[in-house]
C-alpha cells in the first residue's frame, strides 16, 4: 500500500489486520483467511477490489 517504517499493528477485525506508520498512514492490509473472509476470493487470481461504506 504504501512505503514507510512501521509503527503498529490495527486490529480491524478478527481477520483483518492493518500496519500503519509513525502518522497513521497505512502501509499494508492482512486479510487472514481470505478464502472464508472475501466472497468470490480465487487465490489463483488474487485481484479484487475494496469499496469504502
Amino acid at each position: 500500500m504504501s512505503k514507510g517504517g512501521y509503527e503498529s499493528t490495527r486490529k480491524i477485525s478478527d481477520a483483518i489486520l492493518m500496519d500503519e506508520d509513525k502518522k497513521g498512514k497505512v502501509l499494508g492490509i492482512e486479510i487472514l483467511d481470505a478464502t472464508k473472509n472475501i466472497n468470490a476470493f480465487d487465490p489463483k487470481d488474487p485481484k479484487f477490489s475494496i469499496s469504502s461504506q
